[in-house]
């Protein structure tokens, strides 16, 4: 944000030959370049600092350490056009320190100086500094900065304007062209209009500086709380005068006081409703706080006032015998936990009662307060003894049936039998107890008993006949119904399910087939559908289950041709299938996708058979069922263990790194931890402290490698979130600066951020600055003492067969360089590669790898181009933000 003075008007009086003079004059300033040189100043500034014009012009703000934070509110407002310094500084008077208030802003004058920093000099005591640190105000933790919620402007003294950061119009919602044709009050919210006049008025009566709260009204209606500071400049002459005007929107911090109220009140609300008994208690037993569940539980009247009610003259309390817990828990400082039977009322009926005492501390340690909870457990007791009850009945009236029943849970493991069953099973209930299929019955048994289980917790029930070895070592066909039961209190599943032996039946099924007579009651009664053909596919027969199924009559259902229920696609399969079932080439079962009288797909699994009549060959009988929902479950269990292998993959990959890397850095620490130990007497300062640094390298190394390797394993594992959002690449790169400064720093290393500040990402900021880090990291570790990096972007870059647009984002090093077949091996997740940097520094090379992926993440590609003793370049691309 620059202050463009083309834009301002020259005040009555006031010197029309330079803007300077308008925006500056009568106050204390210093006029910068962008390098924090000291271009120009005023005589006020002169005076107030003591020192000659040309000394002062001739002085070098940012060779002096002690100015360094001050250096850096002139870099910030130049890079953002405003910032704030208040601390200690080396300027005039001699020298010495003193301390110094200042608001910079961005300028861009239409003649020499040109584009530079303004300086206002707000307050400065000679001889005097303040014992806290210099400070970039802007930069605190509050995070005013930014000036996202910020906003300047530049006024004549009755209120016109002049100038109008863009923030204001982003504030207020109207243009720039809009709000030079509002008055000053015409934004001002009507009842605080008294308080703005107050600060013009007293402006115009020589005060410099005033602050103030009030209200404005955006374009919209909505009206926002917001703080201004308002500073008078006079010019060269004393006549003209102009006020700057610096606005803070407090609308979320005073949304934020009020939710915090809120928040207050709703708990307060919730522990006071709470069914548990809660109480706050001093240390004499004065009771401070109690909600009405205590009352209720103690016998207490709800109106008693608080300041009659003590813990240790209760009669509740009394007869629990709970008091000496409460005086250990003031003692001892720690939770009491317990429970208590207590006899109230006439019949001295019994209350099965828990509690807790919890000590709060203060300051000291000393227990200020305690919170007692108590909880009445009577109905629960009593509830328990009744079901224990119903229970017992229950395994009596289940243990009269003779047909075997049994109860399963979710991992499919028996947790009820009657003595039918465990008859049927030949062991003991105990032994039962906890088992499943797989502990009794051969494998390919247990896996049909299995897969209808599972059938059974995603549909509700399952009718079955299956193969089952009995306690007498003999197979039986037997029947098992199952239904599903959904225990409310704790959302468990069970199984519960009953067997019926029909190994007799299925002998009177197979003679009843010899007879056409019992073949039709068997045809209109099966469970399966059945429908037979003729040759040409035309529908003779059906039976009833198919007819329910289909909503439809047998004579509607023989207008069709069963071709007419296959899709085209499907056609030919289909009559593939039919020429192998008229030829005797197709034994067992097939499946058939088909389309239903819905409409919608559908799965068949047929048995089909010749029809034969004197001998010839007439038609084909099919009997089939809807599989549709087993094969969809079927799928997505081939789908989970796929997942499963790509699962089990990663974690060989990352225990491979973790074998291959890990080691090493461990090695180093307790190698040289030995050396130091056995040796320390004999070994030099400088060998104690090349061993030390050799150490704390290896220490770092094996911190960073467990930083990415957490990081990738949750990336791996789909638990790293992918949020892209609209990022600035050139603060996003500026923070990454920022925190590795130091590393460069020791190897005197510049790092250039060359990237353009209109330069936006569609991107998920965490991956992004991880990528970053690790490049510019590599970058610092392979460049020697001296050296520099580049980060920079080139435009239009895109990714071959995408839609998306790209952005290349580039680091440079003129480093050692890599050779070319180290270069094919970077990004191999099997084999990460690494070596040691120009300082000795170790590394691992994951951090490539977890950057490699996370931008293939964006649908990007990272890729590197070396030449040893030359460089590197690194880049990668990812996609541009688009509104």
């Amino acid at each position: 944000m620059s202050i463009m003075t083309d834009d301002i008007k020259p005040g009555p009086g006031s010197d029309t030959n330079g803007p300077m003079r308008v925006l500056c004059s009568g106050k204390p300033y210093l006029y910068f370049n962008s390098k924090a040189e000291i271009l120009d100043c005023n005589e006020e500034s002169v005076t107030l600092l003591k020192i000659s014009k040309n000394d002062l012009l001739n002085s070098r703000v940012s060779s002096f350490n002690q100015n360094k934070v001050f250096v850096d509110a002139v870099y910030k407002a130049g890079n953002e056009g405003v910032s704030v310094f208040r601390g200690n500084v080396l300027l005039g008077y001699s020298l010495s320190l003193a301390y110094i208030e200042t608001v910079f802003f961005s300028v861009e004058l239409p003649e020499p100086p040109g584009k530079g920093i303004i300086c206002y000099i707000l307050d400065y005591k000679p001889n005097e500094y303040s014992q806290d640190s210099a400070q970039v105000v802007e930069t605190k933790k509050s995070d005013i900065a930014d000036f996202l919620n910020t906003s300047v402007s530049l006024h004549s003294l009755n209120g016109d304007t002049l100038y109008i950061s863009p923030s204001i119009e982003t504030l207020l919602g109207y243009s720039f062209a809009e709000l030079k044709e509002l008055g000053a009050l015409d934004l001002v919210f009507p009842e605080d209009a008294h308080i703005v006049l107050n600060v013009l008025e007293k402006l115009h009566n020589g005060v410099e500086y005033m602050n103030s709260r009030y209200r404005m009204v955006r374009k919209n209606g909505l009206v926002i709380n917001v703080e201004s500071s308002s500073y008078l400049i006079s010019d060269v002459s004393k006549c003209g005068k102009h006020i700057i005007n610096v606005t803070w929107d407090l609308s979320s911090l005073a949304k934020t006081k009020q939710k915090l109220v809120r928040s207050e009140q709703k708990y307060y609300r919730l522990v006071m409703n709470l069914p548990t008994g809660i109480s706050l208690i001093s240390t004499e037993g004065q009771l401070l706080e109690v909600n009405d569940a205590m009352k209720k539980i103690m016998g207490i009247p709800l109106d008693i006032p608080l300041n009659e009610m003590n813990f240790f003259t209760i009669d509740a309390m009394k007869r629990a015998n709970i008091t000496e817990k409460f005086i250990h828990c003031i003692e001892k400082k720690e939770i009491i936990n317990g429970d208590t039977i207590i006899k109230q009322g006439k019949k001295k009926n019994e209350k099965f009662l828990t509690y807790s005492f919890v000590p709060v501390l203060n300051q000291n340690n000393n227990v200020d307060l305690v919170i007692g909870y108590v909880s009445d457990l009577t109905k629960q007791k009593k509830a328990e003894s009744e079901s224990h009850e119903k229970a017992d009945f229950l395994n009596l009236v289940i243990n009269t049936i003779k047909i075997p029943f049994f109860v399963k849970d979710e991992h499919h493991k028996w947790v009820m039998l009657n003595d039918a069953a465990v008859e049927m099973m030949g062991q003991t209930h105990e032994a039962l107890l906890g088992k499943s299929d797989y502990d009794l019955y051969p494998k390919e048994q247990a896996d049909v008993f299995w897969k209808y289980d599972e059938l059974v917790f995603k549909t509700g029930s399952s009718s079955n006949e299956e193969e089952i070895t009995w306690s007498d070592d003999k197979t039986h066909t037997i029947v098992t119904n199952k239904q599903l039961y959904l225990e409310k209190q704790s959302g468990r599943k069970f199984i519960v399910g009953t067997i019926h032996d029909i190994s007799s039946y299925k002998k009177i099924e197979e003679k009843l087939r010899a007879s056409e007579m019992k073949y039709r009651e068997l045809f209109n009664n099966a469970n399966d559908f059945i429908i037979t053909l003729d040759l040409e596919g035309n529908i003779t027969n059906a039976n009833r289950t198919l007819l329910n199924y289909l909503q439809t009559d047998l004579k509607s259902f023989m207008q069709y041709c069963v071709y007419d229920f296959i899709s085209d696609e499907h056609l030919a399969s289909v009559l593939a299938i039919r020429d192998q079932i008229v030829s005797g080439n197709l034994e067992g079962p097939f499946e058939v996708n088909a389309i239903g009288m819905d409409k919608q797909p559908v799965i068949y699994e047929v048995k089909a058979s010749v029809i034969l009549k004197n001998g010839i060959l007439v038609g084909i009988q099919c009997v089939f069922s809807d599989i549709t929902r087993p094969k969809v479950a079927q799928m997505r269990l081939k789908e989970y263990n796929q997942n499963l292998l790509e699962l089990n993959k990663t974690k060989d990959k990352f225990f491979s790194i973790i074998a291959h890397d890990l080691r090493n850095p461990f090695s180093s620490l307790i190698g040289f931890s030995e050396l130091l130990l056995e040796d320390l007497e004999k070994l030099s300062t400088g060998e104690i402290r090349d061993y030390l640094k050799i150490i704390r390298n290896s220490a770092k190394n094996s911190l960073n490698l467990l930083e990415n390797l957490l990081a990738w394993s949750r990336l791996e594992t789909g638990r790293m979130p992918f949020d892209p959002v609209k990022i600035i690449l050139t603060t996003a790169v500026e923070e990454v600066v920022d925190v590795l400064f130091s590393l460069a720093y020791r190897k005197k290393i510049d790092i250039n951020n060359l990237v353009e500040p209109d330069v936006l990402l569609h991107a998920d900021k965490n991956m992004l600055n991880t990528i970053l880090n690790n490049l510019v990291m590599n970058a610092i570790k392979f460049t020697p003492i001296g050296g520099e990096i580049k980060i920079f972007t080139e435009k239009d870059a895109t990714e071959p067969g995408s839609d998306k647009e790209y952005m290349r984002i580039l680091v440079s090093d003129n480093g050692i360089g890599i050779e070319d077949d180290m270069c094919e091996k970077l990004f191999l997740a099997n084999k990460p590669s690494s070596r040691p940097g120009t300082e000795k520094e170790e590394g691992t090379g994951l951090g490539l790898l977890l950057s490699r992926e996370m931008v293939d993440r964006h649908g990007g590609k990272l890729m590197v181009e070396s030449t040893p003793g030359i460089g590197s370049v690194f880049s990668f691309l990812m996609p541009i933000y688009k509104p």
